[in-house]
């Protein structure tokens, strides 16, 4: 037990430097730069390493104590980045799958509705003019590229009519609505602790890797604003701040669809599992068994 803890350890402390301490530093290092060199010299490494040659030449730049101390600042501070960094992507994460019926997201469903309905119209509009007789129009296969370009922009906003302020949200809700719909399981929140100790090691690791995976595209844009807060000491951090943006947009879908696949299929293979876990009956019908389940679990009034 204690070798296990051990390794526990050791993986939290390599998840630490890679992913919020490492980031932090060169956070940090970009602040610096900004301060040392300012908005006016922020490309210019003669003015910079001037600067820096100035701080080494200082008679309390010897210091020993002073080296010790600019260590510590340095790795609290990049440590305090990475804090930042990741409690902003869980703010992001939280504005993605928040409530439709809340302002602002019911502002984002009802501008993702009126985007999509005119995405359906444009391509009706197509499939109706490519069936119109070859004398009234002109190059099928123009209509065919047309409808197909057409059809994978309205897949883009949505595969249906939103109900969902995000793609994102509609992709946890479909999973709530699956779990429901084929095993009578409409509170996946209260089950998923329990299903996920019953599951394999190797389903957990695959779990656990879809969720970091998750949660990273959303830290992206939580250092996408960090950095886009340090381009008023420093303009090249805005070009960070942009390529993070972009990562983030382009990340955030496919972690969320595969976090979500993850999810099914944890639920398809050992719901079961669960239920003879907790000494429940399994029923004849599958969709009983999670309204079973979740009797078992809830307390009794």
């Amino acid at each position: 037990m204690t070798s296990l803890f051990a390794a526990l350890g050791s993986k939290a402390a390599d998840r630490w430097v890679q992913v919020l301490l490492l980031p932090g530093l060169f956070f940090t290092a970009a602040v610096a730069v900004g301060l040392l060199s300012g908005q006016r010299r922020a490309l210019s490494l003669p003015y910079l390493a001037a600067e820096l040659n100035d701080l080494a030449t200082r008679s309390t730049a010897h210091s020993a104590l002073v080296g010790v101390l600019v260590a510590v600042g340095v790795s609290l501070a990049s440590a305090a980045a990475g804090l930042l960094a990741d409690a902003l992507g869980s703010a992001v994460q939280m504005c993605w799958t928040w409530p439709s019926h809340q302002p602002p997201a019911r502002w984002l469903l009802r501008r993702r509705r009126k985007r999509w309905q005119k995405a359906a119209d444009r391509l009706r509009a197509a499939i109706r003019a490519s069936a119109l007789p070859p004398g009234e129009t002109s190059g099928e296969s123009r209509h065919e590229g047309r409808i197909a370009l057409l059809r994978r922009r309205l897949h883009r906003i949505g595969p249906a009519w939103p109900t969902c302020p995000t793609r994102i949200a509609e992709r946890f809700s479909a999973t709530a609505r699956r779990t429901e719909e084929l095993y009578g399981l409409n509170d996946l929140h209260m089950v998923w602790p329990r299903l996920h100790a019953v599951v394999p090691e190797q389903l957990q690791a695959t779990v656990e890797s879809a969720r970091a995976d998750y949660a990273a595209s959303a830290r992206l844009a939580g250092w996408g604003v960090m950095y886009a807060a340090a381009a008023s000491l420093w303009w090249p951090a805005a070009i960070v701040a942009s390529a993070a943006f972009l990562a983030c947009r382009i990340r955030a879908k496919p972690t969320a669809d595969r976090l979500a696949d993850v999810v099914d299929t944890t639920v398809d293979l050992h719901l079961a599992d669960l239920a003879e876990k907790l000494g429940t009956e399994r029923p004849d019908d599958v969709r009983l068994l999670g309204t079973r389940i979740l009797e078992r679990l809830r307390p009794t009034p």
